[in-house]
């Protein structure tokens, strides 16, 4: 069962990034749930999430002019090429994190790519 507390917080954040017109990649974590989001659409990117796949608007009739078409894409191709540096950097500074906190405490968590625990 999703956290009410996290889906209402989620909300918010989703119409702040339609406000201002930006991308977002979202993590936020209750105690027991965790909820994401992905806003790759904002009016100036060609890139949009339908389903679980990505698709680029990137054909020259989708423009107005070739220079319209390679600003879209260069800007898209920059959105997404800086979530993979920092989401990179992000998870090295959370292994990291966690192998500390290993060397001193047990670490135990399941994600649901995991088979639950045997009792």
């Amino acid at each position: 069962m999703p956290d009410p507390k996290l889906q209402a917080a989620m909300e918010e954040i989703k119409a702040v990034l339609t406000k201002h017109d930006i991308a977002g990649i979202i993590l936020l974590e209750s105690q027991k749930y965790a909820e994401y989001y992905y806003e790759l659409s904002p009016t100036w990117s060609c890139a949009k999430i339908e389903g679980d796949q990505l698709h680029i608007r990137a054909k020259r009739e989708h423009f107005p002019s070739d220079v319209a078409q390679a600003k879209c894409l260069t800007e898209t191709i920059g959105m997404i090429v800086g979530f993979g540096d920092m989401t990179a950097r992000t998870l090295d500074a959370v292994t990291k994190t966690i192998k500390m906190i290993g060397e001193h405490f047990d670490v135990v968590h399941q994600t649901r790519a995991e088979p639950p625990p045997e009792k």
